[in-house]
């Protein structure tokens, strides 16, 4: 098709419809993480909040301190109720209330799960894969009966789509082929429409995308479509919140081929830039060694951080037992993979990450386990991620002791030898 043909089929079918922005309504307005989430989960189930007693105004604030969501404003709880809260209610099931008032919340299997589990984006995943769009109990019955036409599986659809479209998808593809099918039907339709833009050139298609905007700008006005098109970045969010997907600034992609090189950008044929692999030779680990069983543990917590290398580790074949916060231990995860099994110790930030620090029994693990010792370096987690992966930091990396019982790496040190894809040789 060209970009008139292309865009005549996207205008007759959306005439399909009440109103042309009409799609899947999947969240609030804001970005949602699995730490925040998790956090709010893990509070409500340690105070006993839907057995026994309602929340408070007290439990609003100090939900907000600990989640840092709105922990300046005077009513926390409102923000809570508008957003994060919203989204555990309707669509992931995390939250159910007894009656209509929001002091009457109690968790829901999953969201106990969630509470209490390592694997915090396996939890999200079980209830990502199981909403319908558009039926209760996941949407309101007013919700239903303003999308009587929509009966389908979003999250399902967004993964089926990502894999027959190069493993990724930008916001523009997600608002103007994606976000609005029907059923499950109109799926290998959604595939072909992107495969027809990702076709035009460069200039058609931004001529594409400003005529489809001025359609729905007509239709619903300047406002609604600008809210339109922040929904696709927050439900880019949410299905991040699963282990099958990454959000990357503006596109979201398959967490099994997430790798630090982002999509080739869409009609330009120049190659990624190039990147080092780390190969782990199996065994991986000395004949006998106690880490071929994961090491004794009776509870977990985790970061965003973790949960980040965690699900991307899952998607690429290994298995995962989660160490977080656990004190004497020197990692944060365990992996394995056929014959390898790996130690993890996972460093983050939110934005570029500086120093590399590890504590005294970080550095005696790394000691200890050689090889099978590899930190995991994840910066920009926020928005880009960017993951860097260094084994064997005693002898590939210069790490000086601190007077604080730490022992540091610069920046320029450790990304000289760090590598952006960790693989399995023989496997």
């Amino acid at each position: 098709m060209n970009r008139q043909e292309l865009f005549t089929a996207i205008k007759t079918r959306l005439t399909e419809f009440a109103r042309p922005d009409r799609g899947w309504f999947l969240t609030t307005r804001v970005h949602l993480s699995i730490e925040v989430l998790s956090k709010i989960a893990t509070y409500i189930h340690m105070v006993g909040i839907g057995e026994g007693r309602p929340i408070t105004v007290d439990d609003y604030h100090a939900i907000a301190a600990s989640a840092a969501v709105g922990k300046t404003a005077d009513d926390p709880g409102m923000i809570l109720r508008r957003h994060q809260l919203l989204a555990m209610k309707n669509p992931l099931l995390l939250l159910a209330m007894d009656t209509r008032q929001w002091s009457s919340v109690r968790l829901t299997d999953l969201g106990r799960q969630l509470a209490t589990e390592a694997d915090k984006h396996g939890v999200v995943e079980r209830s990502l894969a199981e909403i319908v769009f558009c039926r209760e109990p996941w949407y309101t019955a007013k919700r239903v009966a303003e999308y009587p036409e929509f009966d389908i599986r979003p999250y399902p659809a967004v993964i089926q789509i990502l894999e027959g479209s190069g493993s990724f998808i930008d916001n523009d593809e997600y608002g103007a082929f994606v976000y609005n099918l029907r059923n499950a039907a109109e799926i290998p339709w959604s595939i072909d429409m992107i495969a027809e833009y990702r076709a035009l050139s460069p200039d058609d298609r931004v001529r594409f995308m400003t005529d489809y905007q001025e359609l729905i700008r007509n239709a619903v006005g300047a406002k609604t479509y600008q809210n339109w098109r922040d929904m696709a970045l927050h439900a880019f969010s949410v299905f991040s919140l699963g282990s099958s997907c990454v959000r990357e600034a503006t596109q979201l992609l398959l967490t099994g081929n997430y790798t630090n090189a982002p999509p080739l950008p869409i009609g330009q044929a120049a190659a990624h830039p190039a990147q080092r692999t780390l190969n782990l030779v199996p065994p991986g680990v000395p004949t006998g060694n106690s880490l071929a069983v994961p090491p004794p543990i009776t509870e977990n917590s985790g970061s965003e951080g973790e949960q980040f290398i965690a699900k991307i580790l899952q998607a690429q074949g290994w298995e995962v037992v989660f160490y977080t916060d656990k004190r004497g231990y020197g990692f944060d995860l365990w992996a394995k993979r056929g014959d390898v099994s790996i130690l993890i110790e996972v460093k983050s930030s939110m934005g570029v990450f500086g120093a590399l620090k590890l504590t005294e029994y970080e550095y005696l693990a790394a000691q200890t386990y050689g090889q099978s010792f590899i930190v995991a370096i994840v910066e920009q987690l926020a928005d880009t991620p960017r993951v860097y992966y260094i084994a064997d930091p005693i002898q590939s990396i210069t790490l000086a002791a601190t007077n604080v019982s730490h022992y540091q790496c610069t920046r320029a040190n450790w990304s000289g030898v760090a590598a952006d894809v960790l693989t399995v040789q023989g496997i």
